[in-house]
């Protein structure tokens, strides 16, 4: 089966979408035929021979795609974040691959645990995206006036229902009309333009660690049925001294790539914060849930259940 899976990224991203892209490949069915779309934001040809390089691990097509950036002058919105323009690529993604009928798109700090074939599956029906709720943002409901709220992290894209209905129009003008709203940049732009025509998907396809245990109740389940584990707000690669469910994964995959030896440099901006995350580091005991609590010394961590122990 064919399979579009589309990435936007820089150069500075290209180790985490190599990341991302092998446990694709490391996961995949037999005849998953993928192609893979990047839309590229400058990534160097050093970098894209190391991409190419994966092929190694189990064949693919890959596309580098150039995007424009001053579409997005409107629209843009400036914040402490530093979001990048490759950030807004997902907005126009069904013109750019104006020959896919149904694409996948995925940010570059995941990994996926499956073949994509069972997502390829799902039915949108009329629906323009699939994706999956995020408990966690009920203040982002209340601040656009939407019943719901998805993350745009994962999202199963009807590229043909969204240029049979011209959707890329009517998205960048909610956009600039309203622009002083727009907090979340694309992922707003996304949930406020096209809130009723979201088709809401199996939350396993977008595990969100980042605060997990409030966003989930079943801890032990998320974790053994997540087929995508996102790392969303603390990666694994720059926050050493963070308890990061699943963050083994991260590392499991980047052992398979060009980037293995990268070493990483871990910035310290706030010494009294860096400190405190120290301590905890050292030792520390948590409860995430009504079942499990979080046992960390040394910066290794266990996840302590009544009768059982899963090791993150």
């Amino acid at each position: 089966m064919r399979i579009p899976v589309c990435f936007s990224c820089d150069n500075k991203y290209v180790p985490h979408l190599g990341v991302s892209i092998t446990s694709i490949l490391k996961n995949k069915n037999e005849d998953d035929n993928l192609v893979f779309y990047v839309l590229d934001g400058g990534i160097s040809n050093e970098n894209k021979e190391k991409l190419l390089s994966l092929k190694s691990i189990a064949n693919f097509e890959i596309k580098f795609v150039k995007v424009d950036n001053t579409k997005f002058s409107e629209i843009r919105v400036y914040g402490k974040d530093h979001i990048t323009d490759a950030s807004y690529y997902r907005l126009i993604l069904p013109d750019i691959c104006n020959r896919e009928d149904k694409i996948i798109y995925l940010d570059c700090d995941l990994v996926v645990r499956t073949s994509l074939y069972e997502m390829m599956e799902i039915d949108l029906k009329n629906y323009y995206i699939g994706a999956v709720s995020d408990p966690n943002f009920i203040e982002q409901r209340k601040r656009l006036n939407l019943k719901q709220y998805i993350n745009s992290g994962v999202l199963l894209v009807n590229a043909l229902a969204w240029r049979r209905d011209n959707i890329t129009t009517k998205v960048f003008s909610w956009a600039k009309n309203n622009k002083k709203k727009i907090l979340y940049h694309d992922q707003d732009i996304l949930n406020g333009s096209l809130e009723k025509n979201i088709k809401i998907i199996d939350s396993t396809w977008n595990i969100q660690i980042s605060k997990i245990e409030k966003r989930y109740t079943n801890f032990d389940k998320i974790l053994s049925d997540a087929k995508i584990i996102h790392y969303v707000a603390y990666k694994p690669w720059n926050s050493p001294l963070r308890f990061i469910p699943m963050e083994c994964l991260y590392f499991k995959y980047l052992a398979f790539t060009p980037w293995k030896n990268l070493k990483y440099k871990f910035k310290l901006k706030n010494k009294y914060a860096t400190f405190r995350l120290f301590i905890k580091w050292l030792v520390t005991v948590r409860n995430i849930s009504k079942e499990y609590k979080v046992i960390q010394i040394f910066g290794k961590s266990v996840i302590k259940f009544k009768r059982k122990i899963y090791k993150g």
